[in-house]
Formats: C-alpha cells, structure tokens, sequence
C-alpha cells in the first residue's frame, strides 16, 4: 500500500502481481514488481539528464515522461509482456525548459504537460 507522507493517508492498494514505476534524477525510468519487491527493468529516458515526471494512461497502454531538457516522451506499454518499449512512440520537443506536470486525461485521448516558467 501507498500512504501520503504528509497525512499518512491511504492512497493506493497494489494488487501482488502488479507492477510499479519511478523516475530518478538520473534519467531513468525504473520498473517495479510489487509481489517480488525488485526492480525488474531499468530504462533509459530519451533525451533526458533527469526525468521529471511520469504518468501512466489509464488504460494501461501508455507512459508518459517529462525531464528537465523540455522533452514529452510517450511509451508503449505492452500488457501481454509487462514491459515498455524503449523506443518512444512519440517524442514531443518544442519547449526549452522543464517539464514540471505531465497527465492524461481519465478516457487516455488526451495528454497535457507542463512547464512553470
């Protein structure tokens, strides 16, 4: 289970055989299996010395990264294997700073991100 730091309140139950994600100041993107608590991929993120933000589309098909060079990358999730493709399926390079938010919306169509300055 997931709990708020800052008011221990429950946020999130994972199921045994579910899978994790997590970006680093690094640059990568780190696969989780919850059951087996181990990492079981380790992922570079495309053009990034440090990976931001991540979300995953709720229909599972999709994960989205934002670093600190201004770059949106979209992976493929593929459901039958577990895994991300490592080569993004779109790259989304237009803004110069850093990506601070990214999101899709609740039917995954749509994705917005960010940048504070």
């Amino acid at each position: 289970m997931m709990c708020s730091a800052k008011t221990k309140q429950l946020l999130y139950e994972f199921r045994l055989n579910s899978h994790m994600f997590a970006s680093t100041d690094d640059g990568n993107i780190y696969q989780w299996d919850v059951g087996s608590r181990k990492i079981v991929d380790i992922m570079t993120d495309v053009g990034a010395l440090q990976t931001n933000c991540i979300d995953f589309s709720s229909d599972n098909g999709y994960l989205v990264s934002g670093n600190n060079a201004g770059m949106t990358n979209l992976y493929q999730f593929n459901k039958v294997t577990k895994t991300l493709n490592k080569k993004p399926v779109k790259e989304i390079d237009n803004l110069t700073t850093s990506i601070d938010n990214v999101c899709f919306n609740p039917a995954s169509e749509l994705l917005a991100f960010t940048s504070k300055w």
